[in-house]
C-alpha cells in the first residue's frame, strides 16, 4: 500500500483529536498524490479539505490551504486572531438606538451591489467607543456572525513594535492580508495605533505611525473594518473621518441590566431579587454584571446554599464590587447596614433586608438607634 504511512497517522492524529496535526497529515498525502501523478485523488481531497470549516475559534485559519496570518518579524507572534462565530455564539444586550445602527450598517451591506450601480459608495467601517466590558468586542464578533464572515482581530501587544518602523510594517502586512479575503478586520485598543498626533509627550515614530495606519486604512476600499477604544479622547482628530459609523457604547440601563442577569441566572433567582438587583447595579458594564452572576453561581454550588441564602448572597455580591468596604462580615453587620443605607438612600427596610437576609423590622430597629444615637 503506497500511503500506507501517511493514512495511519491520519488515524492516529484523528483518534486523538489533534486537529493541526491530522490538517498537517492529510495536506502531506495530497502533495503525495499529486507528485505521483494522481492528480484527479489530489483534487477531490483538496476540495473536500477546503470546503470543511474548522469549527475550533482559537484555530488561526478557516479554510484549510488559506493564506497563514502574518507573523511579527522578530519574535513571530501572529498579527492577529482568526476567529469565526455563528449567530447562536453571541449574545448582545444592546440599547435600541445601537441596535437601529447596527442593523443599519448591516441592510447597507447586504445590498451594497445595488447601492453601488446607484452610484453610492459603501465605507463599512464602524468605530466604537465607550467604557470597558460595555460589550465592544462583542459586538464586533456579532456583526461578523451575522455577515457569516470571519473576524480577524488584531493582536496590539505584536503589532506594536519598539524596532524603528516595525509597527508599521506590521500595520502593512495585516492590512493587506485582510484584503486578500472577505473577513472583519477588528482593531481592538485602537488608541495603542491612533493616538493624537498632537501630544507633545509622543516621540516621532509612533506619529509615523498614525501616518501609517491611516494611509493603509485609506487603502481598505471595501473591507469591512471595526475598530473599538476606551479612550476615546485619545484618538488622532484624523482618524474619525475615516470611520462612516460611530457608536458610543454605553453602560447597560436599568432594562439591559436586567435582561443580562436573567440571561445568566436562567430563571434562578426571584422577581423580588432581580428587580432589586437590577434597581441597585447602576453604573456597571455588563462584564462585571456577568462575573458577578457567576461568582454567585459557584459560590451556590460549592458550599450548597439554602434558597433564601442564596438569593441575598447575590445581592451581597453585587454590592461588595460595588463598595469593596461594604464587607457582609457578621461582626460588622451594623457598620454594613449603616453604610448600605448612606450609599443608597432610597432603599427602603424591607429592600436592605432582602440584602442582609434580615427581617424590615430588624433593619429600622438598626437604623432607629443609629438615629437616637446621633
Amino acid at each position: 500500500m503506497n500511503y500506507f504511512s501517511e493514512i495511519s497517522h491520519i488515524i492516529d492524529y484523528g483518534l486523538a483529536g489533534d486537529k493541526k496535526k491530522l490538517v498537517s497529515q492529510i495536506k502531506m498525502l495530497v502533495s503525495q498524490l499529486e507528485k505521483n501523478g494522481e492528480k484527479d485523488e489530489a483534487k477531490a481531497l483538496k476540495i473536500k479539505l477546503n470546503n470543511k470549516i474548522i469549527s475550533n475559534n482559537t484555530y488561526t485559519q478557516n479554510a484549510l490551504y488559506q493564506k497563514p496570518i502574518p507573523v511579527e518579524k522578530d519574535n513571530r507572534f501572529p498579527l492577529a486572531d482568526y476567529e469565526t462565530f455563528s449567530e447562536n455564539d453571541i449574545w448582545l444586550a444592546l440599547p435600541e438606538h445601537i441596535e437601529t445602527k447596527v442593523e443599519q450598517f448591516l441592510i447597507n451591506l447586504n445590498h451594497r451591489d445595488k447601492l453601488e450601480t446607484k452610484g453610492i459608495p459603501i465605507n463599512p467601517t464602524i468605530l466604537l467607543y465607550g467604557e470597558p466590558g460595555t460589550g465592544k468586542s462583542k459586538l464586533a464578533a456579532y456583526i461578523a456572525a451575522k455577515l457569516s464572515l470571519p473576524l480577524i482581530t488584531a493582536r496590539s501587544d505584536a503589532l506594536v513594535s519598539s524596532y524603528l518602523g516595525s509597527t508599521s510594517k506590521n500595520i502593512r502586512m495585516l492590512m493587506d492580508y485582510a484584503k486578500e479575503r472577505e473577513c472583519v478586520l477588528f482593531l481592538d485598543e485602537f488608541d495603542a495605533l491612533a493616538k493624537g498626533r498632537d501630544d507633545s509627550n509622543e516621540v516621532g515614530e509612533l506619529k509615523r505611525v498614525v501616518v501609517s495606519l491611516l494611509q493603509n486604512i485609506d487603502a481598505l476600499d471595501n473591507v469591512i473594518l471595526i475598530a473599538a477604544t476606551n479612550h476615546p479622547h485619545l484618538l488622532d482628530r484624523a482618524v474619525w473621518r475615516r470611520f462612516q459609523y460611530k457608536i458610543e457604547v454605553p453602560l447597560p440601563n436599568r432594562e439591559s441590566r436586567k435582561d443580562i442577569a436573567t440571561k445568566w441566572l436562567q430563571g434562578s433567582i426571584s422577581s423580588k431579587v432581580l428587580n432589586l438587583f437590577s434597581d441597585i447595579s447602576e453604573g456597571i458594564s455588563g462584564a462585571e454584571i456577568e462575573n458577578i452572576v457567576f461568582e454567585y453561581k459557584r459560590e451556590c454550588i460549592l458550599n450548597d446554599y439554602g434558597k433564601n441564602e442564596k438569593e441575598n448572597r447575590l445581592l451581597q455580591l453585587l454590592v461588595s464590587n460595588l463598595y469593596p468596604d461594604i464587607t457582609f462580615i457578621k461582626r460588622n453587620r451594623k457598620y454594613d447596614i449603616l453604610k448600605v443605607k448612606e450609599k443608597f438612600n432610597n432603599l427602603s427596610a424591607e429592600k436592605i433586608g432582602l440584602i442582609f437576609g434580615l427581617s424590615k423590622q430588624r433593619i429600622a430597629t438598626v437604623l432607629r438607634e443609629e438615629k437616637v444615637n446621633a
